[in-house]
This record gives C-alpha cells, structure tokens and sequence, in this order.
C-alpha cells in the first residue's frame, strides 16, 4: 500500500452513494476510513480500494450517537496519524 499524506473519515459511507465518495477519496491519493454500524459490510469496498493500490479500513459505530462518532478520530488516529477530513452522510432511514 501506498502512503496517503491524508485521511478522510467517511461517517455513514456504506453503500451506493456513500460507496462512490469513498472510492473518489481514494483515487484522489486519500486513505479512506469508513464509518457505518457494520464495517463488515463494507469489506468488499476497502479490498476493492486497496486492490486498486489505495489504503482503506472500517470500523464499526452507531452515528447516531454523538460519543461514538467523537470518538472515531482517535480510533483512527490509531491507524493513520496523519491529517484527516471528515464527511458525514447517514442514512436517510
């Protein structure tokens, strides 16, 4: 895997649209964090991206609660110290 100078935090990012910005983070040079309730599901998408040369990972959180996604940086803090931008697209269910 290559080295990304940044990180995007994709909160809510699963599939369909949220699926499309995470791999346009990634061909633009971002390592991708997704952020869903599953990150199982998400698990073709991140070997799609790092088939593709690209640096993802999922995690698993509710987005609904506001501690859990406060407390996504540091968790991927843990895997990339790098800088980060942070998106937000929850289900609209």
């Amino acid at each position: 895997m290559t080295q990304a100078a940044k990180v995007a935090l994709l909160v809510g990012a699963g599939d369909a649209i949220g699926a499309a910005v995470a791999r346009r983070f990634a061909h633009g040079g971002f390592a991708v964090c997704i952020a869903r309730r599953e990150a199982v599901k998400s698990q073709a998408l991140i070997e799609e991206i790092r088939s593709e040369g690209g640096e993802a990972r999922a995690y698993s959180t509710d987005a609904r609660k506001e501690e859990n996604v406060k407390a996504l940086l540091p968790r991927s803090r843990g895997t990339w110290d790098r800088s980060r931008c942070v998106s937000s697209m929850p289900a609209l269910t």
